[in-house]
C-alpha cells in the first residue's frame, strides 16, 4: 500500500493514453496493456491532477465540489488515489 499523506504532491501520468467517454474515463497502460475505467467521480480526481496537487488541495476541492464531509471525503478518496499510484496511473512528485 502506498504511503500517501495529506502533503504528499500528486500528478496524472501523462505517458498513459486516456479517452473521456461521456462521465467516464477511459486509461489505456500501453506498458501491460491493461484498460481501466474511471466513473464521473474518478474523473473528477482525475481532472484536478492534471497539475501537481497536494492531497489535501484535492481533498478541499472536494469537500467543496461535493458538498461532502472532509473526514467521509478523506475516506472515499485515498484508497482510490493510493491504487492510482500503485497502478503508476498518478505519480508522486
Amino acid at each position: 500500500m502506498s504511503n500517501i499523506s495529506s502533503t504528499t504532491t500528486l500528478q496524472q501520468n501523462n505517458s498513459l493514453i486516456t479517452s473521456q467517454i461521456d462521465d467516464e474515463l477511459l486509461i489505456l497502460d500501453s506498458r501491460t496493456g491493461e484498460y481501466f475505467k474511471i466513473d464521473s467521480v474518478g474523473l473528477s480526481i482525475w481532472k484536478l491532477l492534471t497539475e501537481p496537487t497536494e492531497v489535501q488541495q484535492l481533498l478541499d476541492q472536494l469537500v467543496e465540489d461535493f458538498e461532502v464531509e472532509e473526514e467521509q471525503c478523506k475516506a472515499d478518496t485515498l484508497p482510490f488515489i493510493e491504487m492510482l499510484v500503485e497502478k503508476e496511473y498518478l505519480l508522486t512528485v
